[in-house]
C-alpha cells in the first residue's frame, strides 16, 4: 500500500482541487459586489494576485502547445448577462483537441507551483515534501513564516487554480495523469529499493507541489459551504 501512496495523494489533492476550490473564486467575487466600497477593495486585493497566476498559467501552457494566442487580460472582473463571472481571460487557438485540453489545465501547475514556492521560501523544512510542510508548520502555527505562508496559499487557492471551465475542457486528462501516477507507482512496487525510489520521484514531487494548493482549495471550498449553510 505504502508504495501507491504517493499516487493516492495526487489523486486526493487533484480530487481537492476539481470539487472543492474550483468555484471559490465567483463566490467571493460576487460577495464583494454587494459589499461597500471598502469590502470590493478587499475583494480586488484578494483576487487579483490568484487570477493573474491563473491566467499566466493558461498563457504558458497555451504557448508551449503551439496555440495563437488572441487576447490576454490577467485580471477584468465582470458578471456576464446569465449571472456567470469572468475575472481574467485567456483567449487561444489551440492546434488540437489534446493541446486545448493541456492549455486548459496550465493553472493546475502554475497556481500549484506558486503556493509550493511561497512556502519553501518562508516555512523552514517545507522542501522535503508534503509531511514535513505540516510537520513544520503544525511545530510552529504562529510562526511568521507560517503564517505568512497561509495567507499566501489561501490568497491563491481562491483564485489561482483551474476554474470548473478549465476542468470541463480539460476532460478525463487530470485522471489520465493520476492514472499515469499509479501506473509507474505499480512499476515501482517490484523494483529494488533504488530503483522504486528513482521511478517515484516525479510522483512524489507531483505531490509536494499539489500538497499547499489541494489544502489551501479545500480549506476555501468549505469555508464557502460553511458560509452557505449557515445563511
Amino acid at each position: 500500500m505504502s508504495a501507491f501512496l504517493p499516487a493516492l495523494l495526487v489523486a486526493g489533492e487533484l480530487a481537492c482541487l476539481a470539487f472543492a476550490g474550483s468555484g471559490a473564486a465567483g463566490r467571493l467575487y460576487a460577495l464583494t459586489r454587494r459589499a461597500g466600497p471598502a469590502g470590493r477593495a478587499a475583494g480586488h486585493l484578494l483576487l487579483a494576485p490568484g487570477v493573474a497566476v491563473h491566467e499566466l498559467g493558461h498563457l504558458a501552457a497555451a504557448a508551449l502547445t503551439g496555440a495563437k494566442i488572441e487576447r490576454v487580460e490577467l485580471y477584468r472582473p465582470r458578471q456576464g448577462r446569465d449571472g456567470s463571472v469572468r475575472l481574467g481571460a485567456v483567449e487561444y487557438r489551440p492546434r488540437s483537441v489534446l493541446a486545448g485540453q493541456a492549455a486548459a489545465l496550465g493553472p493546475l501547475a502554475s497556481g500549484p507551483l506558486a503556493c509550493w514556492a511561497a512556502c519553501l521560501i518562508l516555512v523552514p523544512g517545507a522542501a522535503a515534501g508534503p509531511g514535513a510542510l505540516a510537520a513544520a508548520a503544525l511545530a510552529a502555527p504562529a510562526a511568521p513564516g507560517t503564517l505568512a505562508a497561509v495567507a499566501v496559499c489561501a490568497a491563491l487557492g481562491i483564485s489561482a487554480f483551474p476554474s470548473r471551465q478549465d476542468f470541463r475542457v480539460a476532460g478525463p486528462l487530470p485522471w489520465l495523469l493520476a492514472g499515469a501516477a499509479a501506473g509507474v507507482c505499480a512499476l515501482a512496487s517490484g523494483a529494488p529499493a533504488h530503483d522504486a525510489a528513482a521511478l517515484t520521484g516525479p510522483v512524489r514531487l507531483a505531490a509536494a507541489v499539489l500538497a499547499p494548493a489541494a489544502l489551501a482549495a479545500l480549506a476555501a471550498g468549505l469555508a464557502f459551504r460553511a458560509g452557505r449553510l449557515g445563511s
